[in-house]
Order: structure tokens, then C-alpha cells, then sequence
């Protein structure tokens, strides 16, 4: 299984070196290894510092663009609509009830996601239910 996510920088235990964003220079990179997993930190422009953790790359290589960005940014961004997509159709259109216990909120959020991945499954299996609305 591979995980490519973005870090909130908040509530990070990572060397302070990754969550600095002063004296650094915009395009910078910093990376951190483990056994398991690799951390990214890219700062695109001054004072914004991008946090990535991805278990599916193991080194550092960079883009040859004028903005540097590293591999695992690029790959993140080809991504990513994919959960942009999950949460607006998941703010739409959900089975969520207020509930005050935790257990309840997980099992309504999980009860969503499988509705979703069972949309986007079937969809790809019947490309052309939808065709002649788009057009």
C-alpha cells in the first residue's frame, strides 16, 4: 500500500530543521528518511513551507523545472483531486447524523467513503451512463 500525504505542521513531531521556515531559500528542499517512509519539506515561495510524507519514495530526486519541485510533490499534485473530489461529493451528498459519540461520527464517515468508492467504481465500469448529459 502506498501513502502519499500532505503534513500539518502543527501537530508534527519531525526534526525542527523540516519545520523552519526562516533563512530559507525559496525552491529549497529538505528531506528525511526512515526505513518505512521519507519526508519532504519544499518551500515554494517565502514564508510557506509544503510538508510531504510518502511511503512510495525512497530517494530524493527533483524535477528539472525552473521551481525544482520534488518527485513526490509533482506525484501528490497528480493526485490529489481525487480526495478534493471525495470531500465536495461527501459534503454534498452524506448519510452523517449529529451524533456526540466518536464511534458513531467514524462509522457514518466510513459508511460515505464506501459510497463514494462504489460510485467511482461503477462509473468506470459503465463509462457511457452519462455520456449524452455532458455534451
Amino acid at each position: 500500500m502506498v501513502i502519499t500525504l500532505h503534513l500539518i505542521i502543527k501537530k508534527l513531531e519531525l526534526p525542527f530543521e523540516l519545520l523552519a521556515m526562516k533563512k530559507r531559500k525559496v525552491t529549497s528542499l529538505m528531506f528525511a528518511f526512515t526505513d518505512r517512509a521519507t519526508v519532504v519539506s519544499y518551500c515554494p515561495k517565502k514564508g510557506k513551507n509544503v510538508l510531504l510524507m510518502s511511503t512510495m519514495h525512497k530517494d530524493d530526486v527533483m524535477s528539472t523545472r525552473k521551481d525544482r519541485k520534488p518527485q513526490m510533490v509533482l506525484e501528490y499534485n497528480k493526485t490529489k483531486g481525487g480526495v478534493d473530489n471525495l470531500v465536495k461529493v461527501t459534503a454534498t451528498y452524506s448519510c452523517r447524523h449529529m451524533a456526540a459519540r466518536w464511534p458513531l461520527i467514524i462509522f457514518f464517515y466510513i459508511i460515505d467513503v464506501s459510497a463514494y468508492n462504489a460510485f467511482v467504481i461503477w462509473s468506470e465500469i459503465n463509462k457511457d451512463w452519462n455520456s449524452g448529459k455532458l455534451s
